[in-house]
């Protein structure tokens, strides 16, 4: 059976939360261990990038955005939560006044070592790691 285990969504109080074996295990069947994560993983003091939607010549494209020196939350896989809206073409993110990058560029480019749930890692980027990645991959929308 190809019925595989990969995560759910738990609608937190700031943001949506990727929950997967990682996590289980670490919460067990406990509601004290629940409580103890929810609240570790919503306190951190970072911002949680979320995508927002553009029809540009009758495509749909997502776009996140990333400023510098900023803790970011941000998916290894570009997603809107439960699919609200289906048929984006393309991802990017906005890293600099208003100048894009694909989004597979970006990830593929940045260090994702810092794991913030099963879906989702903290970057921090610097002025100089954004121009880096500008003068490498700019993509003009």
């Amino acid at each position: 059976m190809s019925d595989k285990y990969k995560r759910f969504e738990i609608f937190g109080i700031y943001n949506p939360i990727s929950i997967g074996i990682k996590e289980i295990n670490e919460i067990g069947t406990s509601l004290d261990s629940l409580e103890e994560y929810l609240n570790k993983i919503q306190s951190l003091d970072v911002y949680y990038a979320a995508p927002i939607v553009y029809k540009i010549n009758d495509n749909l494209v997502g776009i996140y955005a990333i400023s510098e020196n900023i803790p970011s939350v941000v998916p290894l896989k570009p997603y809107i939560v439960l699919n609200q809206i289906e048929g984006i073409s393309e991802w990017y993110v906005m890293l600099k006044e208003g100048k894009t990058v694909k989004y597979d560029d970006f990830i593929n480019n940045i260090d994702t070592s810092r794991y913030y749930d099963d879906n989702h890692v903290i970057v921090t980027l610097s002025e100089k790691e954004i121009d880096n990645l500008l003068n490498k991959y700019f993509s003009q929308l």
